[in-house]
């Protein structure tokens, strides 16, 4: 079995497996929010570290600060906070007295943590107060980590930067903070979009390179995609959900897959053919890991997602492995999209390590998706270029093509032609079905009217020979085979028609002749069959034909 058929296989079941998890994490309310008030998402100045409460898990922070009546007074709309968090559970007390909670509360069909959840709290409601005291609680959502107790300072969660002020004011501190990251992934996504719309329109016009297109467009697209579901502005769209963690862990299992694919149609550089197969269908057995273990409760999916991160390490020294290879192999410096390559493959490395180390990031590629840009970008104006190098390569070999097979003068094929197609013709072994006839026509006075007219009067006559045999036995039919000679091979012809269409082009050339004040044109033709009983070869097939038209012309017969 191909890899091809294995791949296709496999993301068949994927898909359905891909569908079945969304399903059910639209279902779950695993990380649902429980509050007094109303709700919905890093650390500013003013928030004091403490000791979380005795019934807290191990591994919790706890963050507080007081607030008085006119502090919150001065801010327009209703003082708010504001904050991000990343597989956390939260709780906050206000002078104490439990007011909010989010995570642990809900039922789960798929997935035992959260992902990211954006979360408000208002403090209006305290107005009543002088000063109160607010106190926020972060816990990781999987026992596994509650279980790590601190040591020498190190945090297991990053203690989320907190936005305070009114509502709006905070929505729009957090999109400022997340603008450029999301910016940038909205123009890769805007690249994916449109190499897909080149390879529709290359389909439409039946043009090349629709597969390369195709393939670096959607490789564009789930990078862009990836990179947005990190940049925390998605969670703007879908609060709490595990889909999106879910989803971004899947994308970075299969885009192996996707960019191995490209490197191979593309052809771009050389590579390990079995390394490769091996990364695309590891690629697509990772996606299944991740379906299958959304469904497995006492496994922390972060635990996969980091499974994930270190496979598609391994994947990315063997592309770094494989471009400076390419490189060596050719004995010259690598070239600036190989280097880009090179460079933003290190930069993911370092994005993934820095996201394995605790304190845990909750961006993967806070630094990595702007020399990944900077990579599609370069790469799309190469093959861009690639494209119209080849184009112009097409036009160029076209028009060779054309002068080699066509006439210039006279627009019919030429003698080089004649031979190829009696050669395929006689490969084919049709000639026991079907038989070949052969026209010779001669300019037998073509001579004299170069001489007596000029070159220019000759030529008009060779074009108007033409012309006539073209009308009457089809263009792709005749042939120069020399200055004054034309064959037309002919198909299950019977022999009355060839001797009517001769009949009336020895009609047609007396009637041009007496419009004419200068020379008159002389043509000699005849037609004859070929068959392997009467004849050996085509060789003295259209030798016996020249004999009969009256000329010896064992000069065309060196070309076979």
């Amino acid at each position: 079995m191909t890899v091809r058929r294995i791949r296709h296989y496999f993301l068949s079941l994927l898909t359905i497996f891909v569908i079945v998890v969304c399903i059910c994490a639209s279902l779950s309310n695993r990380g649902k929010i429980n509050s007094l008030y109303e709700n919905i998402i890093d650390l500013n100045p003013g928030w004091d570290m403490v000791t979380p409460s005795a019934t807290a898990p191990k591994g919790t922070i706890a963050l507080e600060r007081t607030f008085s009546v006119r502090e919150l007074q001065s801010t327009n709309g209703g003082p708010t906070l504001f904050f991000r968090t990343n597989n956390t559970s939260v709780v906050i007390r206000v002078n104490g007295n439990y007011m909010y909670s989010y995570g642990m509360l809900g039922k789960s069909y798929v997935g035992n943590e959260y992902g990211s959840a954006l979360h408000f709290f208002r403090l209006s409601h305290f107005f009543p107060n002088d000063v109160f005291t607010v106190n926020i609680e972060f816990s990781p959502a999987f026992q596994h980590y509650a279980n790590k107790v601190f040591s020498s300072g190190t945090q297991m969660l990053i203690t989320p930067k907190i936005y305070y002020g009114s509502k709006a004011a905070c929505l729009q501190a957090y999109v400022s903070d997340c603008f450029i990251p999301a910016g940038v992934s909205i123009i890769i996504l805007l690249l994916g979009i449109s190499y897909l719309i080149l390879t529709s329109s290359f389909w439409v016009l039946h043009r090349k390179y629709t597969r390369n297109f195709c393939y670096w467009g959607i490789f564009s697209l789930i990078v862009g995609a990836g990179f947005f579901m990190e940049s925390g502005m998605a969670d703007l769209f879908i609060p709490y959900s595990f889909i999106r963690y879910f989803a971004s862990t899947l994308l970075l299992a299969i885009l192996p897959d996707l960019f191995l694919m490209y490197i191979k149609t593309s052809k771009v550089l050389a590579y390990n053919t079995r390394l490769c197969n091996f990364f695309i269908v590891h690629s697509i057995v990772n996606a299944f890991i991740v379906c299958i273990c959304a469904f497995i409760p006492g496994l922390p999916f972060s635990f996969v997602r980091n499974y994930i991160i270190i496979c598609h390490a391994v994947y990315l020294f063997f592309v770094i492995a494989m471009f400076v290879n390419n490189s060596v192999g050719l004995s010259k410096l690598p070239s600036i999209p190989s280097m880009l390559v090179i460079i933003t493959a290190v930069a993911i490395l370092i994005d993934f390590i820095l996201y394995l180390v605790p304190p845990y990031r909750d961006d993967i590629f806070g630094v990595s998706r702007y020399f990944m840009l900077a990579y599609l970008i370069t790469r799309t104006i190469e093959v861009i270029n690639d494209y119209f190098s080849s184009q112009i390569l097409s036009a160029r070999e076209e028009m060779y093509r054309s002068v080699v097979v066509r006439d210039s003068l006279t627009g019919v094929r030429t003698r080089p032609a004649f031979w190829h197609f009696q050669k395929e013709f006689f490969k084919s072994n049709r000639t026991v079905n079907e038989r070949l006839s052969l026209v010779l026509c001669e300019i037998v006075n073509l001579k004299s009217i170069n001489e007596k007219s000029g070159y220019e009067e000759g030529d008009e006559a060779l074009k108007t020979v033409s012309q006539i045999l073209k009308l009457h036995f089809g263009q792709e039919n005749v042939y120069r085979l020399d200055g004054s000679c034309f064959g037309v091979l002919l198909i299950d012809t019977p022999a009355d028609s060839i001797t009517l269409k001769i009949a009336e082009i020895d009609k047609i050339v007396d009637d041009y002749n007496m419009s004419q004040d200068l020379g008159t044109i002389r043509l000699n033709m005849t037609a004859q069959s070929y068959s392997i009983k009467q004849y050996e070869s085509f060789d003295k097939f259209l030798l016996s034909c020249y004999t009969e038209l009256g000329t010896s012309r064992k000069d065309l017969l060196q070309n076979l």
